[in-house]
């Protein structure tokens, strides 16, 4: 399908897009840490786009489920310390002066259930969220450019990251156990109405994330990323949590994280976004020497 002719995102004629559809994956949605205007740039946007596709969709008698994309910012709220996140909370600490990414997810997603709850009489589709964490792995395909979870693991190993986020929890899920996941709510025969899916099977830093790439990648030259200089401040003091899904459709495996991490720098590499240097000879000897030493 062409979708250039049926508009832009913003003015997008939906009804003929979804005409005699069963299903639709809403995956768009601005994710962006840098802005000049939180509310028209992230916010807005998240939110009516959120709502043109279910208004749209209330009117096809033809679909049975929308599957939103939303993200473990709507449910994560560090800012209230909990040892274990799951699908019952929600990240209502973000406005749109502080955290405004992570308000964005929250309102979004809140508005869509909302708008489901207003107009179940009238509304034929169950609608399902899943809200992966940090996205990072390989695709099939270039994209013009790298997605801002992509582009945050690539600086990271360029020891280009801001200390203030790489010495932060955040949760990292592998992109191909997203597309999975997706797949598997669409294709259910269960009844998945109301459900969420909080994807983040591994929290690190970035820090302890560069670290499992030095050790698969010897080969490479990649400096530890520097710790914050102030040794008072929250972030050498990082809340550490934990994830535990409660959904009834969560996936039974995951990649495990250092398939990851190797599979995402391969693609890296492959696709010209990172071009690491060799270690000398004598270096890689040696670290290979300190390496079993420390195994022995």
């Amino acid at each position: 399908m062409d979708l250039n002719k049926f508009g832009t995102c913003e003015n997008a004629n939906y009804n003929k897009i979804f005409k005699n559809s069963f299903g639709i994956l809403h995956l768009a949605s601005p994710f962006k840490y840098k802005y000049n205007d939180p509310v028209n740039d992230i916010i807005k946007p998240a939110v009516t786009g959120n709502l043109r596709v279910l208004e749209s969709a209330k009117n096809i008698d033809t679909i049975k489920k929308i599957i939103l994309t939303s993200s473990s910012a709507a449910i994560v709220d560090l800012e209230k310390k909990k040892p274990i996140y799951n699908e019952n909370d929600w990240n209502d600490s973000s406005s749109k002066t502080k955290n405004a990414y992570n308000y964005s997810k929250f309102l979004s997603e809140k508005c869509a259930w909302e708008f489901k709850s207003k107009f179940s009489k009238d509304i034929n589709y169950e609608l399902i969220s899943i809200n992966p964490a940090f996205v990072i792995g390989p695709t099939d395909f270039r994209p013009n450019q790298l997605n801002q979870s992509m582009q945050l693991f690539r600086d990271a190993l360029l020891g280009i990251a801001e200390p203030a986020v790489s010495n932060r929890y955040m949760g990292w899920i592998d992109l191909r156990n997203v597309v999975e996941s997706h797949i598997n709510a669409l294709e259910s025969k269960d009844n998945l109405d109301y459900q969420r899916y909080l994807m983040s099977p591994n929290v690190y830093t970035l820090s302890e994330l560069v670290e499992i790439a030095k050790k698969l990648f010897p080969q490479y030259d990649i400096k530890s990323l520097p710790k914050p200089k102030d040794n008072n401040t929250s972030m050498n003091q990082p809340h550490k949590y934990n994830v535990l899904s409660i959904s009834k459709f969560k996936l039974n495996h995951y990649i495990d994280i250092n398939t990851t991490i190797k599979d995402t720098i391969n693609y890296l590499i492959e696709n010209n976004y990172y071009n690491p240097k060799f270690i000398s000879m004598n270096k890689f000897i040696i670290k290979n020497l300190n390496q079993r030493d420390n195994i022995f």
